[in-house]
């Protein structure tokens, strides 16, 4: 912990502190209202259409949807996020009492990858998976984490992803 108290201070407490937010006493709207109310149009039309609505989103993006996603109460599989533990409380002021993290969001997030460890930490249920290069930053590619995932988990439609597997990790990325 950065604070010198360690954790005398409680993390809640921390969490508000860090996410005051002055555009609420400027009574300016939250600059991602916009996104909020789409996923609540689109929300409202599956469930009318009788399907399940997921909402996912990678890296920046991942770290909005799980946020939004648990307030919303939506599944939410967020690739490779940034930490949200201290935006969580900002973003999602007014949204929901408590937000279920654990209870709705699934991360996915490779082993390596410096950008969810350099921006705060990450919350939710979080899955590891492996990154197969050297450079670090490669990890947090989108093409790498497909990879990874085709690679273990496979496409249950049988579509292939070699041509494009074999160029992001190597000939023999199945192997690896």
């Amino acid at each position: 912990s950065a604070l010198p108290f360690g954790s005398a201070i409680p993390s809640s407490f921390i969490h508000q502190v860090l996410s005051l937010d002055v555009r609420l006493l400027l009574g300016l709207p939250a600059p991602w209202q916009p996104v909020v109310d789409q996923i609540k149009k689109l929300k409202a039309k599956s469930k009318e259409d009788g399907f399940d609505m997921v909402l996912t989103g990678v890296s920046l993006g991942g770290a909005m949807a799980a946020m939004i996603g648990s307030a919303e109460g939506l599944q939410t599989l967020a690739v490779a996020p940034v930490g949200s533990a201290m935006t969580q409380y900002r973003v999602t002021q007014g949204m929901a009492e408590e937000v279920p993290l654990e209870s709705t969001v699934v991360e996915i997030t490779p082993w390596g990858d410096p950008i969810p460890l350099l921006i705060d930490q990450q919350e939710g249920t979080v899955q590891k998976i492996a990154c197969t290069t050297f450079n670090p930053w490669t990890c947090h590619s989108p093409g790498q984490i497909i990879c990874e995932i085709g690679r273990k988990c496979g496409d249950p439609r049988g579509r292939s992803l070699e041509r494009h597997c074999s160029k992001q990790v190597g000939k023999d990325w199945k192997q690896v």
